[in-house]
């Protein structure tokens, strides 16, 4: 028997498209602060122009917001569901002081829902997901929302709020949760999930929804796309979620990547 033949490796470098890309959503902060120029280095070089980078707290935006002022990295901030029993009032106010001083910060995320692991009581999830989308409302800024097995209470809560800019991310729910994020006229994400084999259910979603309602991202460091699957995720790799979309819907990688970076500049007002 011959030997197998080695598999070769797919750099995202030899993918690379024009720089107009936009990775919508990124932890840029939870690299080793030494990793991150080589990291957004290889974005850039790769076709990303812009790394939407998603602080948790006040005090993760003021150990990084001076970094990140020498790169194209625009902010999303906001408390996540899993921290949302650990919140005190004086954490809410320091978010709304951030993004009336701070013109980078360009939305309040990730904010939600998340009864798959319950870090926090679906009670206090509410609570915390209620304050904020006030104040999302108070100072029209657009919402990044996080909701894993919580699509009733999601948009129920969402429903009374009555806000026009709405992106869920990582978009993770079937065809009629689409449509409900459609009939809105908000937008919904992709992340390197979309390459993965098995997950047909999120294909068909991909097939259904025009592509002017979408954007990408990598939630880097998580959700690595294939063929880098179980590896730590950067935003170079958001390329392979692009070119997946377009063999999914049948378009040219070019266009895939022009219309999702359209539609991210329109949403964060880029």
């Amino acid at each position: 028997m011959g030997k197998k033949k080695k598999k070769t490796k797919i750099y995202p470098e030899i993918l690379s498209l024009p720089r107009v890309g936009i990775d919508t959503h990124a932890h840029l902060s939870m690299s080793k602060l030494e990793e991150l120029p080589s990291i957004i280095e290889r974005a850039l070089f790769c076709g990303i122009s812009k790394i939407g980078n998603v602080f948790l707290s006040s005090t993760e935006y003021y150990q990084y917001r001076d970094f990140f002022s020498n790169y194209p990295i625009f902010f999303i901030l906001g408390i996540h569901p899993h921290d949302a029993s650990k919140v005190n009032n004086q954490e809410i106010e320091n978010i709304k002081k951030i993004i009336l001083e701070d013109r980078n910060v360009k939305a309040l995320g990730e904010v939600g829902l998340d009864y798959y692991y319950n870090f926090s009581s679906p009670q206090e999830q509410k609570k915390i997901l209620e304050v904020q989308l006030s104040i999302a409302k108070d100072l029209d800024i657009p919402v990044v929302i996080h909701s894993r097995d919580a699509k009733e209470d999601t948009f129920s809560i969402l429903k009374n709020f009555n806000l026009s800019r709405v992106l869920f991310h990582c978009f993770s729910y079937g065809k009629e949760e689409a449509k409900k994020v459609l009939e809105q006229g908000w937008l919904l994400s992709y992340s390197g999930a979309l390459t993965f084999t098995k997950n047909i259910s999120l294909q068909e979603v991909a097939k259904y929804v025009p592509l002017e309602s979408v954007v990408l991202e990598t939630d880097s460091p998580y959700l690595t796309p294939m063929p880098y699957r179980g590896k730590t995720n950067q935003p170079a790799y958001m390329l392979f979620t692009a070119y997946a979309l377009s063999k999914i819907i049948k378009k040219d990688v070019l266009s895939v990547w022009e219309q999702t970076a359209k539609n991210s500049r329109l949403f964060f007002n880029l």
